[in-house]
């Protein structure tokens, strides 16, 4: 052999040992970029589900803000415009909401207005109806009256007639009682002149 199995072995060992130290040096590098990307990882990952608990609190002026310029960059980007979406929608259904206070409002309004125009009309019809009735009633009592005038014309007519013929008679008498008169006169005049 052309190399001593001595001499390989001797430096296997330094081999071995400046190996382990590459190998552990690599692993503490390699540990620390892990904890440095985990961190910076996690960090955007913790600032956005901050910012989410925050919109799901309600505060919609809640953004995700980063230096990165990665996939976590579109992830914060896509939050921020989910977020300013979400706040347009909420103020679009504020709107609606609102435009819909008002409508229920006028149609309060309307609704209360057609109740008392109905409740007026109600009232106009009832008097209408109990007018009808007391004309109806009044109707009846007129005829019940014109019957009992027309009697009593009746009345008045009959007794107009006896008295007609009651003033024909007294005339007929006072005729009769004016010749007598006349008679006697005669008779009066006759008997002063034969005596006189």
């Amino acid at each position: 052999a052309l190399i001593s199995e001595e001499y390989l072995t001797s430096h296997v060992k330094d081999i071995q040992t400046v190996t382990m130290l590459i190998v552990i040096v690599a692993g503490i590098v390699a540990g620390a970029v892990g904890v440095f990307l985990a961190s910076g990882i996690s960090g955007t990952i913790n600032q956005i589900i901050r910012s989410l608990k925050k919109v799901a609190g309600g505060d919609f002026t809640a953004t995700v803000n980063t230096n990165r310029k990665d996939e976590f960059k579109l992830i914060a980007d896509a939050v921020n415009d989910t977020v300013g979406h979400v706040k347009a929608l909420i103020s679009s259904v504020q709107e609606v909401n609102n435009e819909l206070v008002q409508a229920a409002d006028r149609v309060y309004s309307s609704s209360t207005f057609f109740m008392e125009t109905s409740q007026n009309i109600k009232s106009s019809v009832e008097e209408i109806k109990t007018g009808a009735y007391k004309l109806d009633d009044d109707s009846d009592n007129c005829l019940v009256q014109m019957d009992k005038l027309s009697e009593k014309i009746e009345t008045v007519t009959a007794n107009t007639e006896e008295i007609g013929k009651v003033a024909e008679s007294t005339n007929e008498s006072i005729v009769a009682g004016i010749a007598s008169i006349e008679g006697v006169t005669e008779s009066t005049d006759r008997t002063t002149r034969i005596t006189g």
